[in-house]
């Protein structure tokens, strides 16, 4: 199971940061270091990737990339850092590592990160390819996002609808909505309703950091007649 390491003293960036990561990446085991000591007692060869601020207490930017440059060379090394100094930089990228901005859109550090661990697991370009009948929510590595019926009936379910209580909000019989479900499932690749909801809930919130809340709302809005 890959290891991954973050290094990154605010805890809600550290959040974001291995959400990313754990969406692309595949089951994986995470250590959180908040500091240079810290981060100096590891055992740098167990490590597969690493994620790091470059200003944390216990040392400059520039002791930071050196470390982590040095003791953690075999592994994949991701500087996530509000310091936009060209000469830093360059120091990054010349020492095999991929760079980050915290200024940069989550759309396109997913775009980053995707490319540089040659992934292709998040589409990014839902909003302008996406059909009429189509919703922004899709699992990653699936081939197409739910689509906006399929979408609304697990959000429905995700409330703690009945299918009936589903099938009377959306106007149609319980077996069209029991039909959409069924899709859905192959579609999450799941085989019960509270896999369904736990998967359609994580992607929607992708969806929301990719797309923005109100543009995946939109996408679940009714399809045309």
């Amino acid at each position: 199971m890959p290891k991954l390491l973050i290094v990154e003293d605010h805890p809600m960036t550290a959040m974001i940061t291995e959400e990313i990561f754990s969406s692309i990446i595949e089951p994986h085991e995470v250590t959180y270091v908040e500091k240079m000591c810290d981060l100096q007692a590891l055992d740098s060869g167990s490590f597969d990737l690493v994620l790091s601020d470059l200003v944390i207490p216990g040392a400059t930017p520039e002791e930071v990339l050196s470390w982590i440059s040095t003791h953690f060379m075999h592994a994949r090394r991701f500087f996530f850092t509000s310091i936009e100094d060209e000469e830093l930089v360059g120091k990054i990228k010349s020492s095999g590592g991929v760079y980050l901005s915290k200024s940069t859109k989550f759309k396109n550090i997913v775009e980053e990160v995707q490319h540089s661990l040659n992934k292709d697991l998040f589409k990014t370009d839902g909003i302008e390819n996406r059909s009429i009948y189509q919703s922004l929510i899709q699992m990653p590595g699936a081939n197409k996002p739910l689509t906006i019926k399929q979408a609304r009936v697990i959000d429905h379910l995700s409330t703690g609808m009945s299918v009936k209580e589903i099938a009377r909000e959306m106007k149609v019989s319980p077996d069209t909505v029991k039909a959409h479900l069924r899709d859905a499932f192959l579609r999450l690749d799941v085989v019960n309703s509270k896999e369904a909801v736990t998967c359609f809930l994580q992607a929607k919130k992708m969806a929301e950091r990719l797309y923005g809340k109100e543009a995946v709302e939109r996408s679940m809005c009714s399809e045309p007649q």
